[in-house]
């Protein structure tokens, strides 16, 4: 297992279900000193640590100081196909210059480095960091260490302070919401509306039903809030929602929305954006939210400036190769 060499005065603790409130109220804090962005709410974060693709006594390192305190905790997050890892580090601001840091990408990108053997033979392997492009501590922490700035990734935000089109699909279009019966049917709908987009990897279909079983036992799951777009008995379009953004009530979180190929250039990725944009606002939120590749190369971007939404936050994503290979991921 990769070991993690702290400075002194700093112990490793595990990663307990009993500690996981802590760990998310120190992500919080963390965050908002450096983005002014929570996040995630408790609920999120307790959710990504059950994750099927976390195993918690070797993915995550927290670290306390000698008062006992929560300073820094690390992740590695490692899904199947294991070609692009992705490393989340945390310090408290109290505990920065002592090489904390430091400590935890290098343990982090050893434990990378033991899931390379997990990998296709031939394919090549990178480690990935995401932060936010204004802070000049994490920038600089991740380029000492061999990183370098390859995407940048945006979140993009509507105020609901005047009205909108209201949605309208060809009568040939029937809408539905979430039912489990059509769980892998949702799955392979999601995977090949994606596989155009920059950065797409193949992915085997078991993982893929397990991380979205696994969506659905957060506690503020809403079937209700996820719609399926069928013409006849085909699956061609989905748009999966949260109730909130990072913990904010008064903020809807448009998750995944995705139209297959044969099925472009009809409106319908519009129209079901419109159509969450309309159930939020009968809910009462403020406002709505999302992410988007800052250069998506199947135009997302400009669909959501087409509805009024704008930018509100910026983040680079670093990346490391650690093994030369075969790029298996869609860049063009």
């Amino acid at each position: 297992m990769a070991h993690l060499q702290l400075p002194p005065g700093y112990h490793r603790a595990p990663a307990s279900d009993d500690v996981i409130h802590e760990a998310a109220a120190h992500l919080r804090q963390v965050a908002l000193a450096e983005s002014g962005r929570q996040y995630a709410s408790v609920e999120d974060y307790a959710n990504f640590w059950r994750a099927p693709f976390l195993d918690r006594e070797h993915d995550i390192a927290l670290v306390r100081g000698e008062d006992g305190t929560l300073a820094a905790q690390a992740v590695v997050v490692n899904r199947p196909p294991y070609t692009e890892p992705i490393s989340i580090g945390l310090v408290s601001p109290q505990h920065h210059g002592r090489g904390l840091g430091s400590a935890l990408l290098e343990w982090q990108e050893a434990r990378a480095r033991e899931g390379i053997g997990e990998a296709p033979d031939g394919a090549r392997v990178a480690l990935e960091s995401f932060v936010d492009s204004r802070h000049d501590r994490s920038t600089t922490l991740l380029t000492d260490h061999g990183f370098a700035p390859d995407r940048y990734f945006v979140t993009m935000a509507l105020d609901f302070d005047g009205g909108s089109p209201q949605a309208e699909f060809p009568p040939s279009f029937a809408l539905r919401t979430w039912s489990d019966d059509q769980l892998e049917a949702a799955a392979r709908t999601a995977a090949e509306s994606f596989e155009d987009h920059y950065g797409y990897v193949e992915r085997p279909m078991e993982a893929r039903l397990d991380e979205l079983r696994h969506r659905t036992q957060h506690p503020g799951f809403d079937p209700t809030l996820q719609w399926h777009l069928y013409e006849g008995d085909e699956l061609v379009a989905v748009n999966w929602c949260n109730p909130d953004h990072e913990g904010d009530d008064g903020v809807g979180y448009v998750q995944t929305l995705g139209v297959r190929r044969p099925w472009r250039g009809r409106g319908l990725a519009r129209n079901l954006l419109l159509l969450s944009f309309a159930e939020f606002r009968l809910r009462g939120k403020r406002g709505v939210a999302l992410d988007v590749d800052a250069d998506s190369i199947t135009g997302a971007t400009r669909l959501y400036e087409s509805v009024g939404m704008t930018e509100v936050h910026r983040r680079t994503r670093y990346s490391k190769e650690i093994r030369a290979g075969a790029d298996l991921a869609r860049r063009s």
